[in-house]
């Protein structure tokens, strides 16, 4: 069924799976009159069981084009008891179904030497169905949609990239508004032949030229800042001039902070790019590992949030307090999720977990400190503060790296798939034991990137604003989580006031009276 929103072409994506029963879940600390956890573990019943050994990044995407989010996983085949990439196709009905050798190419190369560290999808060549890239230690892979399968077009695309780096995630957006996703690559150390000391990786940026074909651009940005241990990168307007500038998270800090680069764009002489991490108070020098974004406080700003290990401070929650302005706050806010169980943060996001119209964050622990697996973490939001959830319904079974966020079962609750070291996957369902409501949106470009890669997207209600960016590329740490934005609407909410999407070429769309409880396809008018 289709209906049309005033300036916005709308369709609503209907059917919810229903999840495994509840009353088969047993939990040996649940008392009988106590709440159950939010989430529940539903790995097996989802048909996730599939061991890739290395465990760190994962990607959702719907690449049969039928609105529910599927999976890529990256594997680690050179090592022993490893397995490859894997692509998980949603049946629509709770469970995942492995398409890998009918959809994905083997990979070429000596399998000892490669393996997959991160995995994102995207429409790389700006066709309407979501492509695939593959973080490696090794040659990086560039997976182009055909309808069915996927085709290697890594040699070619020019985002291979050098044999001597480990890229560990890549992040998109369209910096210079020619309506294609651009491609930068997070390089975290150089491989070396003889053992010793990690060397710094040298990040790498794409222009794309059309067709799955990039170019190298990356003097645009000094190779000095370039050149660090760096696990994630997020493209965000932190200037709100209606471009993206780029802000990039390195493990050991001291070596070489995080970075930000002010998109500049062209006066003439070229595209420009100036290092700003310093003046806008973001150069942190701590062991950052994932990024996440999102306004926690409804202010109107998007504010950082930089997994960290607890040895340097823990994580560090960034507030945005002016254009090209921050201000940590996590003292303030205790937002501090490392405890002396779970030391090293890697998987971040932020999500509004039970649906009040305040986002929450989830956190992936896992490193080797820890004698035992460490427990992941979820923070509530209580408007603008956050408190541990004493039981999120996490079971630790093995380390954790990578997260994504995905409605896998198109219920309006967001549910989250942690990847482990060593062990498959473990996805939890969001329980949705409550009545708060909700509403869902997919984006659709024209003249921007088709995927809506890097549209901001603003609803208010009863004069309350809130706002979520469309992912361009990893978010959390090696991963790419759903590209759908789901936002929480408090009880008693059957619609949303305004509707505002602004485009990453700078067009504004609005809609009034939006009906909640769906997901609703916004196309970009021409």
């Amino acid at each position: 069924m289709r209906t049309a929103l005033l300036l916005l072409s709308c369709a609503i994506g209907a059917g919810c799976a229903a999840g495994p029963d509840d009353d088969d879940v047993t939990d040996s600390e649940r008392t009988e009159d106590a709440a159950p956890p939010p989430f529940v573990r539903v790995t097996d019943e989802a048909g996730l069981d599939v061991h890739v050994n290395g465990g760190r990044g994962a990607a959702v995407g719907d690449i049969d084009g039928d609105g529910w989010p599927d999976l890529a996983l990256a594997g680690e085949e050179g090592v022993i008891g490893g397995g490859r990439d894997r692509l998980l196709l949603n049946t629509r009905e709770g469970t995942f179904v492995d398409v890998t050798d009918a959809w994905m190419p083997a990979p070429g190369g000596d399998p000892n030497l490669t393996r997959s560290v991160g995995a994102v999808f995207a429409d790389l060549d700006n066709d309407g169905d979501q492509d695939l890239l593959l973080a490696r230690s090794g040659f990086n892979r560039a997976l182009r949609n055909e309808g069915g399968s996927f085709s290697d077009q890594s040699s070619v695309s020019g985002l291979a990239g050098p044999p001597d780096q480990a890229t560990t995630s890549f992040s998109l957006a369209d910096f210079d508004g020619d309506g294609l996703l651009d491609v930068y690559a997070v390089n975290n150390q150089t491989l070396e032949s003889e053992p010793g000391p990690a060397v710094p990786g040298i990040d790498r940026l794409y222009r794309n030229l059309g067709d799955l074909r990039f170019e190298d651009v990356s003097d645009l940005l000094p190779e000095d800042l370039r050149s660090g241990h760096g696990f994630s990168a997020t493209w965000i307007d932190a200037d709100d001039d209606r471009d993206l500038d780029l802000y990039v998270a390195n493990d050991i800090g001291y070596l070489v902070p995080n970075q930000m680069y002010r998109n500049d764009g062209d006066d003439g002489g070229g595209w420009q790019f100036t290092p700003i991490g310093t003046a806008c108070g973001c150069a942190l020098t701590i062991d950052s590992m994932g990024i996440a974004v999102a306004d926690y406080d409804r202010d109107g700003r998007l504010d950082l949030y930089l997994s960290n290990s607890l040895a340097v401070g823990g994580e560090r929650l960034l507030r945005q307090s002016g254009p090209m302005e921050y201000v940590d706050v996590t003292a303030l806010t205790g937002a501090v999720a490392a405890t002396a169980e779970s030391r090293t943060g890697w998987g971040v996001e932020f999500l509004d977990f039970d649906g009040d119209g305040w986002r929450d964050l989830v956190v992936s622990f896992g490193g080797k400190e820890e004698s035992t697996p460490a427990p992941n973490r979820l923070l509530r939001n209580v408007q603008g503060r956050f408190e541990p959830v004493p039981d999120p319904g996490f079971r630790a079974s093995a380390d954790s790296r990578g997260l994504v966020t995905l409605d896998y079962d198109r219920d309006g609750c967001t549910d989250v798939l942690f990847m482990n070291e060593g062990a498959p996957p473990d996805l939890y369902r969001n329980r949705c034991e409550h009545e708060n409501g909700w509403i869902g949106f997919e984006l659709v470009g024209s003249t921007a990137p088709r995927d809506g890669s890097g549209a901001l997207v603003k609803i208010e209600l009863d004069g309350v604003t809130q706002i979520l960016p469309v992912p361009a590329g990893t978010s959390s740490v090696h991963s790419g989580s759903d590209r759908a934005v789901v936002f929480g609407l408090g009880a008693g909410a059957d619609q949303v006031d305004v509707l505002e999407v602004i485009w990453p070429d700078g067009r504004i769309q609005q809609s009034l009276a939006v009906a909640a409880g769906r997901y609703v396809e916004v196309q970009q008018t021409p």
